[in-house]
């Protein structure tokens, strides 16, 4: 594997660069662009928006980048 970049063979892994619903995904963890850790999640992919309001998916970064709401 590249230890710059995450770019698996999509072949290898029956996977796709579309989000699709109920497929499994990767996360990674990068230092710069090198690659440090890569793990499956233990989540599946969701398309349905539905419930994401622009209020919600304001909400949901101020916490993911520490600001309260």
């Amino acid at each position: 594997m590249n230890q710059e970049d995450f770019s698996p063979d999509l072949n290898a892994y029956e996977a796709t660069m579309v989000p699709t619903a109920g497929y499994a995904h990767f996360e990674a963890t990068y230092s710069g662009r090198k690659l440090i850790k890569i793990h499956p999640s233990g989540g599946t992919v969701d398309t349905n928006l539905d419930a994401y309001t622009d209020l919600k998916i304001k909400a949901i970064y101020q916490g993911i980048i520490g600001l309260t709401t």
